[in-house]
């Protein structure tokens, strides 16, 4: 009976053992294909991260291509690109009294569309007595913002007579810092206006500035000497390029930009200190559309009008100097300026056709804060039909 309890208690240790076996070679598999799986998704985990590495640094790779490079203007007419042209001036740079078809601006862009097979977009900021004041005013009020590869100054004919020549280097040199800083990659070509034969100082002025900057200049006068062709065959009036001259303003420039484009010229955008004292006078721009007071003036499509001689404009400004934009025309008298009630000067405003234009009323204005008062002066010019004084705005630095 012993023997029997002995064996029996034997079979079980030994299914026991059987079990332990059997339990633990469980166990180690699982652990085997938890291992597995774990190394799988660590694989895969690592296959994703290298993928998404990947498609991360195309991008980086792609940043530093040469197409991203910006290109001034004859690198862009040399690789067929569009270009934007500004031409900032006054009858002359807006070929007054010439057909469309035969407008200087008309012929340079076909002639730059034949040749690059690039068809430029220009814009015309001119008026016909525009003058450097014109100029530097429009450009700071309507395309400061704006970006160009190209850009010319047209304008000095009628500097002679409405400003100082200190005026004129003054605001000539800003406007050249102003577009510089606005469009570090343009290049700005200044051009000496043909009609310009007897004064000496604008040309002068032009040319100096010109060399101060590292600026091509166009001497349109020298030009149309080296046509042999005799000047009154070249000009509507004497001072108007007629078609004939307009060919040479367009032959000329394009013979600048065809030489530029072969040497590969390199635009620089490093300034200079200033060349005139006066130029710094014009950095900044602040324009005056609303007045304090009102006495007797109507608003009329945005322009202040009077011809009584009791109204009158009033506003306070800040600033060294002060200028208005008017309107002229024939039936307008002279404007009276006061400043700080004192009297700066009456202006004519007599025109035989209309016209916008701006008046530089004073400078170097002491202290900070002034007033100004604007009224129609009741005077007016023997051929004036009337007293009218019509305000657009007033600017000041």
């Amino acid at each position: 009976m012993r023997k029997k309890i002995d064996l029996y208690n034997v079979l079980i240790v030994l299914l026991s053992i059987m079990l332990i076996v059997i339990l633990v070679a469980g166990k180690m598999k699982d652990n085997k294909e938890a291992l597995k799986v774990a190394e799988l998704v660590r694989t895969q985990e690592m296959l994703s991260l290298a993928q998404v590495t990947t498609q991360t640094e195309v991008p980086n790779s792609n940043s530093t291509s040469i197409s991203s490079v910006p290109k001034n203007v004859y690198e862009k007419l040399n690789s067929k690109e569009s270009i934007s042209i500004l031409i900032i001036g006054d009858f002359i740079a807006e070929s007054d009294g010439v057909e469309d078809k035969n407008k200087w601006n008309v012929k340079l862009s076909n002639n730059i569309e034949s040749l690059y097979e690039v068809k430029p977009t220009i814009k015309l900021l001119t008026l016909p007595k525009g003058n450097a004041l014109t100029s530097w005013s429009k450009y700071m009020d309507l395309e400061a913002l704006n970006k160009y590869d190209l850009v010319f100054l047209c304008y000095g004919e009628n500097d002679i007579t409405d400003l100082t020549i200190d005026q004129f280097q003054g605001l000539y040199e800003n406007i050249i810092r102003r577009i510089n800083t606005n469009n570090p990659l343009a290049d700005i070509v200044p051009i000496i206006e043909s009609s310009i034969q007897l004064n000496k100082t604008v040309p002068a002025a032009i040319i100096n500035i010109s060399k101060n900057y590292g600026l091509s200049f166009l001497d349109m006068g020298a030009a149309y000497k080296a046509s042999n062709v005799p000047y009154n065959t070249l000009s509507i009036d004497g001072i108007l390029p007629n078609s004939a001259g307009c060919d040479i303003y367009a032959n000329i420039i394009m013979k600048l930009i065809k030489a530029n484009v072969a040497s590969k010229k390199v635009i620089s955008s490093t300034l200079k200190d200033p060349l005139y004292a006066s130029s710094k006078e014009f950095d900044s721009y602040k324009l005056i559309t609303t007045f304090e007071e009102n006495t007797g003036f109507t608003k009329n499509n945005e322009l202040w009008t009077s011809d009584l001689k009791a109204s009158a404009l009033t506003t306070k400004f800040t600033g060294s100097l002060i200028g208005a934009t008017v309107q002229f025309g024939p039936d307008c008298g002279k404007l009276s300026v006061l400043i700080d009630n004192k009297l700066i000067k009456e202006f004519d405003c007599y025109s035989p056709v209309v016209m916008e234009k701006q008046i530089l009323i004073a400078q170097n204005l002491a202290g900070d804060q002034h007033t100004i008062k604007l009224s129609p002066a009741r005077i007016k010019a023997p051929k004036s039909t009337g007293f009218k004084i019509d305000i657009v705005s007033l600017f000041t630095n």
